[in-house]
C-alpha cells in the first residue's frame, strides 16, 4: 500500500529544512505506526511555484477484522491534512450461498 501526498510550498518556505511526519492511528485513537523524514521546497525559477510529492510505502500492515483507520500528515507539527481507511470484510461465494 503506498500513501501518496502532494505539497505546495507558499512564499518564503523555499530553502527550509521541514519536518514531515505520517501517523497511523486505529479508531480507537491508538498510534499504531509513525513515519518521519525532513525535506526542503527547493527555490523555484520566477514564475513558478515549488511542491513536493511524497510516496510513503507501507508494508506488512495486517488488519484482523474490519474497522477505521486514518493518516494524519503533518508538516512540522502542523495537521494537514487526514486520510481515512476503512477495512471491510468482503463476503465470499460460500458465505453467500
Amino acid at each position: 500500500m503506498y500513501l501518496v501526498a502532494k505539497i505546495a510550498a507558499e512564499l518564503g518556505e523555499f530553502e527550509v529544512e521541514r519536518k514531515i511526519n505520517v501517523l497511523h492511528f486505529d479508531e480507537d485513537g491508538k498510534e499504531l505506526m509513525k513515519m518521519e523524514g525532513t525535506f526542503a521546497f527547493p527555490k523555484p525559477q520566477p514564475g513558478h511555484s515549488s511542491e513536493g510529492t511524497f510516496i510513503f510505502g507501507i508494508r506488512d500492515m495486517k488488519f484482523d477484522k474490519p474497522s477505521r483507520h486514518e493518516f494524519r500528515l503533518l508538516v512540522d507539527n502542523h495537521l494537514l491534512g487526514v486520510v481515512p481507511l476503512e477495512i471491510v470484510q468482503l463476503e465470499t461465494s460460500a458465505q453467500a450461498n
